[in-house]
């Protein structure tokens, strides 16, 4: 949640020691280069407008004393070049039952150039927005009728649109996406007081007026939905749109439009965090939740910068030779209160957080440089590895040349490394993907099919990417020494595979019959616990490469420093 958008800049403030954290992009906003900057609050409190500062001290009070559910605060800020900006500033404190609030978090945005129109779609702004919201809470206080509602909206994927089609064509989904917003509620209005405002970057509020229940409110986020449903054409480019949407009703705790904003945020966020392109309705337990993600947001930002991050390598087989022929790199983090972590518990906010790309890289770079050290040993110099590459790396225009700036690094050649796309997110960005995949194939880097199984491809559109290997997903593997069935897709998928000239691998072997069925298959390596867990660097040079060769029976180890 926090600094979802480019815009915002981050703050981290640990109470205990009173120090402060201020990103990059914070110090940008505010004028002030690092040598600038004391790590203290006060620093911060000291150039803000003395008109608004006791109102700022006031909201933080109130915050770390548990009488606001999230911190917020619009006010002006002196900037380094002697100049006021308006800023949202936004947070949530950390606390304990024992000793109250220990640290807070939050962001800060520009909001300088905000008018009551928003320049680029024409909707109401969030000043407009904010002025809206209090009449209305003002007439439910007036009249006890508590029946609206406010709808928080978020677009999807919004920056990977921006990414590979450049700012214009994401102005011009922007404007489309207002226009399908308004033509949603337009048919829901029941006062001039219901609005569709922009609050900032790809997100937009709905003031839903007339609303007497959550079941009412859903049915407009329905609406919006199907209104989104068809793609958005931008000059020879059909985009596909989705937006997350959390909803909070009116209810008379309400007092501020702040309230209803960080209620409806909040919820927005969970729906994201649930699966894109759905809506949730605000719960309270949602704070608790949104806590811990807060937390392992802040935390994961400075994993890299303390060394916490770590690569395991799980074993690739020859099947026919049982020889070992390369292995996978695999992110942890070793979270220094949680332990060690799985990918499935991080990587996703990774990608929430915009970072999932320079996490991809630092695999590569540490998978590279081990995987020569590796080389030295005889029987291992044509050892390769394979990375993962995310969705939003493969639309980064720069890979290919940070992937041979990675080779040439170490030294190795491009036939070391293979690089692992999951059939989802190929299918998601097939254009762009075939393109940097035909020049990563052209310096001769292996490209895999991860996962083939799970999504919808076919063999048809994979004839026509340049892929030399296919990974068959883990669960076809997984039933095919049950269920005839599976094994019959296993061997035909195998087969085509083969006709088409690609490798095939088998990924998720738990026990040796599935292993020697897929032999059997022809199928050409083998990958899973049967054979080893994912093991860091040390244990992974202890089991293959120390004293033992290369070659390994079916047979399985329980010894192994290893998870899963």
């Amino acid at each position: 949640m926090v600094a979802r958008a480019t815009l915002d800049g981050v703050w981290d403030w640990d109470l205990s020691t009173d120090t402060v954290y201020y990103s990059p992009r914070w110090q940008y906003i505010a004028g002030l280069h690092e040598s600038e900057l004391s790590s203290t609050l006060k620093h911060w409190l000291d150039r803000v407008h003395s008109e608004d500062r006791p109102i700022v001290e006031r909201e933080l009070k109130t915050h770390l004393e548990g009488g606001s559910s999230r911190f917020r605060s619009e006010h002006r800020l002196r900037h380094g070049d002697g100049s006021w900006r308006w800023v949202v500033v936004r947070g949530l404190a950390q606390r304990s039952k024992a000793s109250g609030p220990g640290r807070m978090a939050g962001s800060m945005m520009d909001v300088t150039n905000d008018k009551t129109s928003d320049p680029l779609t024409g909707l109401p702004n969030r000043l407009l927005l904010h002025d809206k919201l209090e009449r209305l809470i003002q007439r439910a206080q007036r009249e006890h009728a508590w029946n609206f509602a406010v709808l928080f909206i978020d677009v999807d994927h919004y920056k990977q649109i921006n990414d590979r089609f450049g700012h214009l064509v994401g102005d011009v989904t922007l404007k489309a996406i207002a226009e399908r917003l308004q033509m949603a509620i337009a048919g829901t209005r029941s006062s001039t007081e219901s609005i569709v405002a922009r609050f900032a970057g790809d997100e937009f509020v709905v003031l839903a007026d007339g609303v007497e229940s959550a079941a009412q409110a859903e049915a407009i986020a329905k609406r919006i939905h199907t209104a989104l449903s068809h793609p958005i054409l931008c000059g020879a480019e059909e985009l596909s749109i989705s937006v997350s949407i959390g909803i909070a009703m009116a209810k008379p705790e309400l007092t501020s439009p702040e309230s209803f904003l960080q209620h409806s945020d909040l919820a927005m966020y969970c729906a994201k965090s649930n699966g894109r392109g759905s809506y949730v309705t605000f719960d309270p337990s949602m704070q608790v939740e949104t806590l811990a993600r807060l937390e392992l947001e802040a935390d994961l930002r400075k994993a890299l910068a303390r060394n916490e991050l770590r690569v395991f390598y799980q074993p690739q087989m020859n099947l026919r030779t049982k020889d070992l022929i390369g292995c996978e790199a695999l992110i942890r983090w070793q979270h220094p209160t949680r332990g060690l972590l799985a990918p499935g518990e991080f990587v996703g906010v990774a990608e929430e957080m915009g970072i999932i790309a320079s996490l991809d890289l630092w695999v590569m770079e540490t998978a590279c440089q081990q995987v020569k050290e590796w080389r030295a040993v005889p029987d291992a110099r044509a050892l390769t590895v394979s990375v993962n590459v995310s969705a939003q790396h493969l639309l980064q225009k720069d890979l290919k040349e940070a992937v041979k700036a990675v080779l040439n690094r170490h030294g190795l050649p491009p036939s070391a490394l293979c690089l692992e796309l999951t059939e989802t997110v190929l299918m998601e960005n097939l254009d762009a993907g075939n393109q940097l995949m035909q020049e990563l194939r052209a310096i001769g880097v292996g490209l895999h099919m991860d996962d083939f199984g799970s999504g919808y491809s076919s063999f048809r559109q994979l004839s026509e990417l340049p892929f030399d290997t296919l990974k068959i997903d883990r669960s076809f593997i997984e039933r095919i020494a049950v269920n005839g069935q599976s094994r019959k897709v296993v061997d035909a998928i195998s087969s085509m595979a083969h006709t088409m000239g690609l490798k095939v691998v088998g990924e998720g072997i738990e026990d040796r019959s599935q292993a020697e069925l897929l032999a059997s298959m022809d199928c050409d390596i083998g990958q899973g616990y049967f054979f080893a867990k994912p093991l860091d660097a040390r244990s992974f040079y202890t089991k293959y490469l120390r004293k033992k060769g290369m070659h390994r029976s079916f047979a399985v180890s329980h010894g192994d420093q290893a998870v899963a």
